[in-house]
């Protein structure tokens, strides 16, 4: 572990250069106090020094940077889990080894317990406009339902192009009606088959109990088929 001023002196810049350069890779919340210092690890310190030492953009690559290419790539768990993201950044600078998730609190405890290095990191698609791989992204979140909690990690997405959300969207509600329709039939065929039951049992002082299958119910019913 090491402090800012250490850093500082082994690069040859201010501390305050070296808390900008914290500040825009977005490491700020997840640096350790140590004796009222802030430490930084080996990771950490190794995406600060590749930060200092890129070349200075031109005024052409600024202008460049307006219509810089998207990446769409996707991380898998080990608990089968995914996310979904995008980026304009080299992946590696947006990952900085999991600690760009901080905010996705889900996600992070996930990095944490399972190690990032154990984490499957792909890139899906690369050199698009941003238009474009917000669609892909979308779509992507949408294929693999990484918007739910037991699927993946992605909070929120965009809206694909509204024909394809719908068909999305209603194949998804067939599937949920299936389901729904397959459970109502079930405990319909359930009750009728306690109310078929209940007719047929001997009266017992523990008549009260068969509005419901419960102990007495089951009792009653051992009862009628001993007797016959």
């Amino acid at each position: 572990m090491k402090t800012i001023k250490q850093i500082a002196d082994e690069i040859g810049v201010s501390k305050q250069a070296v808390r900008n350069q914290i500040a825009n890779l977005g490491l700020q919340s997840s640096l350790q106090k140590i004796a009222n210092r802030l430490s930084i690890d080996e990771k950490q310190e190794a995406l600060i020094i590749e930060a200092f030492f890129e070349k200075p953009q031109t005024e052409q690559q600024k202008l460049d940077k307006q219509a810089e290419r998207f990446c769409v790539y996707k991380h898998t768990v080990p608990n089968g889990k995914v996310y979904i993201g995008i980026t304009s950044m080299k992946p590696s600078r947006r990952w900085a080894m999991g600690e760009g998730y901080k905010a996705n609190e889900d996600f992070y405890k996930d990095i944490v317990d399972f190690g990032w290095d154990n984490i499957d990191h792909r890139v899906i698609a690369s050199g698009l406009m941003k238009n474009d791989a917000e669609i892909e992204e979308d779509r992507l979140i949408l294929e693999y339902k990484s918007y739910l909690t037991q699927r993946g990690y992605n909070k929120h997405f965009r809206l694909l192009p509204e024909s394809q959300t719908v068909a999305v969207l209603r194949q998804e509600n067939e599937f949920l009606k299936k389901q729904i329709e397959k459970l109502t039939s079930a405990l319909q065929a359930e009750q009728m088959l306690h109310a078929d039951t209940k007719r047929l049992l001997p009266p017992g002082p523990d008549a009260a109990e068969t509005d419901t299958p419960g102990a007495g119910f089951w009792a009653r019913m051992k009862r009628a088929v001993t007797r016959k």
